[in-house]
């Protein structure tokens, strides 16, 4: 009798267990479920930044789950859904064969590429000496060697336009600036100003119809109102320059606030004109020597910023460290990533 009644009381107690854990498992899904179509909803609403928030945290919880056998169906079905809706409100795109898209010198062995941008289903390089462009269309999966688009100078920075047929081109030595239509393959000087002339800027980005153009010689970040052909004269974005040390800035990127990138790792943030204080931290460490540099902060050899008002993110090339880290607004890297490439 004590027998039965212990090995009875053993069944009930994993019973027990098993409905809680069953419990448990429908309580993520659903929660997992409602994130999943709060994003869907939000990206039609055109709340791109809501959706991306709420995809990334289902992502994140879907795999608190792992394989379990309970409503392991639901689970695939709603991770293959997730996966889904991260790719069309993220814009992945998946190829066939990536070879002609990770070596464009497949088209010219002595192709000498400075700079990749996709603006819509075109991506877009240039030729640094002979200012020949090499586009490649993700929906067609093929590229092209285009030598008409001629232009004096040597690309520094590559912007989109409205028009996801336009790219805005910035050149140096002479300095200029160039718009390079992909569907005509053809390039057209831009001018500013009634001089005509442009400052020896190494970035450029847009926000709202303005263009922006770090001049790290002038310590000075010059904004130009207009469109197409056309911009005007200079204005002085940066109100005290005294209080900006940019000099050796390599890129910027803007969301409402201005981010710029510095070469030594570091990222100033401008907002009205006015540094606001940012800093990095929690950056991963690679071992290397980051002597004069807190260990979180460090950044090896950055050449390249993205944001974004529609970005809840700040995106880094490090090419000395031969990874892309992340950071949210505040500059946490906190649980972003980084990708180390070979």
């Amino acid at each position: 009798l004590v027998i039965v009644v212990t090995i009875s009381g053993i069944y009930s107690f994993q019973n027990k267990r098993v409905a809680e854990k069953r419990k448990e498992i429908i309580t993520t899904y659903e929660a997992i479920q409602t994130k999943t179509e709060g994003a869907i909803k939000a990206h039609k609403l055109g709340d791109t930044s809501k959706a991306k928030t709420l995809l990334n945290e289902a992502k994140a919880e879907i795999q608190t789950l792992g394989d379990v056998a309970y409503l392991a169906t639901d689970i695939d079905a709603l991770r293959a859904e997730i996966n889904t809706a991260i790719e069309g409100i993220f814009n992945i795109v998946r190829l066939d064969d990536p070879k002609p898209l990770v070596d464009l010198s497949t088209l010219d062995e002595t192709i000498k590429l400075g700079g990749l941008y996709k603006n819509g289903a075109t991506i877009v390089s240039f030729d640094k000496e002979r200012h020949d462009a090499v586009i490649y269309r993700t929906d067609t999966q093929k590229a092209d060697h285009i030598s008409t688009s001629t232009f004096d100078g040597t690309v520094t920075s590559i912007i989109p336009t409205s028009d996801p047929d336009v790219i805005v081109v910035l050149a140096k030595d002479p300095s200029g600036v160039y718009l390079y239509d992909t569907r005509s393959t053809g390039m057209a000087a831009v001018t500013q100003g009634f001089s005509g002339t442009w400052p020896n800027g190494v970035a450029l980005d847009t926000y709202f119809g303005t263009l922006y153009m770090l001049v790290p010689s002038d310590n000075q970040i010059y904004k130009y109102a207009g469109g197409g052909t056309n911009y005007g004269a200079a204005g002085s974005y940066i109100v005290d320059t005294s209080k900006a040390d940019i000099a050796d800035a390599v890129d910027i990127a803007i969301d409402s606030s201005i981010y710029v990138l510095k070469k030594d790792g570091t990222i100033v943030q401008f907002l009205n004109g006015e540094p606001t204080g940012f800093k990095i931290y929690g950056t991963p460490t690679l071992g290397t020597n980051t002597e004069g540099k807190d260990a979180d902060q460090v950044l090896l050899s950055p050449i390249k910023i993205v944001t974004g008002s529609n970005m809840n993110r700040i995106y880094v090339a490090d090419k000395g460290g031969n990874r892309v880290v992340v950071f949210d607004k505040d500059g946490d890297h906190g649980d972003g990533y980084h990708q180390d490439a070979d």
